[in-house]
């Protein structure tokens, strides 16, 4: 497929990756000149993705005139790619190898956004770098919130009936189905997380992983303060920074322009760009 030129010196490729069990949506962003290193993008689940999509292609523009190509993908299930086999963060996982198998060998770093950065975790290598936006630190605390969603939009709608009655996760798993905003979330999805919870590179020394809350007060949070700390113990290089966002994930798909120095999107761009550049510079 021919690439095309969205800005200068900046190109955009599209493809379908086919695997025995469908085929997955990716797009590569670099530049038109030497490629000296790749970001692998690992993006959150269901309507947060759609929130998060154009902070995303900003970046990948951003990193294509520092000379560094970006491949983001669509888990089967979502977007372009073709159905998911179950829902499941195990395909997702499977997606993001995929995505990667049989790529021209390059200094390569990761990143991941909330429930992506529990993928980006185990399907990473310790010698590749990771970043995780707001990450996923208690699973089923993540589940409670991005399900509580749903009980507002029923009270919005004035349907009380759609609103779980009961604990929220433990609807999920008795319903093994939940639809939110338009996505569907099921129990499979749950289960295979939990099992995945606390599974962070804890063992991999002189990894560098940074760690970016987005939240209202626009500190790190307690718990990503807790597990940087087992990280560093564990001999990983660790970095933790925060971002004030007022708004809570699940809320609408307006993902901020980043044209404005004061407009969260830019601050996060730009410090996961320094980041990153600080990074790979070993290697440039």
């Amino acid at each position: 497929m021919t690439p095309v030129v969205v800005t200068p010196g900046t190109a955009v490729e599209i493809a379908f990756t086919v695997t025995s069990r469908g085929r997955v949506f990716v797009v590569r962003t670099f530049p038109m000149g030497d490629v000296s290193g790749r970001l692998v993008v690992c993006a959150p689940f269901g309507a947060e993705a759609a929130r998060n999509y154009q902070r995303e292609v900003h970046l990948g523009r951003r990193l294509a005139a520092d000379g560094f190509e970006t491949i983001r993908f669509h888990y089967r299930g979502a977007g372009q790619s073709d159905p998911s086999p179950d829902g499941g963060i195990d395909a997702m996982i499977e997606d993001a190898a995929t995505t990667v198998d049989g790529l021209t060998p390059l200094p390569t770093f990761w990143l991941g956004t909330r429930l992506g950065g529990v993928v980006a975790a185990a399907v990473s290598p310790p010698s590749d770098a990771l970043m995780i936006w707001d990450p996923v630190i208690d699973v089923e605390g993540y589940f409670r919130e991005i399900l509580r969603a749903r009980v507002f939009s029923a009270f919005k709608h004035a349907k009380p009936d759609a609103a779980p009655r009961s604990d929220l996760v433990t609807d999920l798993v008795r319903l093994r189905r939940i639809d939110l905003l338009g996505y569907e979330v099921n129990a499979l999805l749950y289960e295979q997380t939990r099992r995945l919870e606390g599974t962070q590179p804890l063992s991999a020394p002189d990894r560098k992983i940074a760690l970016i809350d987005l939240n209202r007060r626009g500190e790190p949070r307690e718990e990503t303060l807790g597990l940087a700390s087992a990280l560093e113990a564990a001999g990983c290089r660790v970095r933790t920074e925060s971002v004030e966002f007022r708004e809570p994930w699940w809320y609408g798909a307006r993902a901020g322009s980043a044209a404005s120095t004061n407009d969260p999107t830019a601050r996060l761009l730009d410090l996961s760009r320094q980041v990153i550049l600080e990074w790979a510079e070993p290697t440039r």
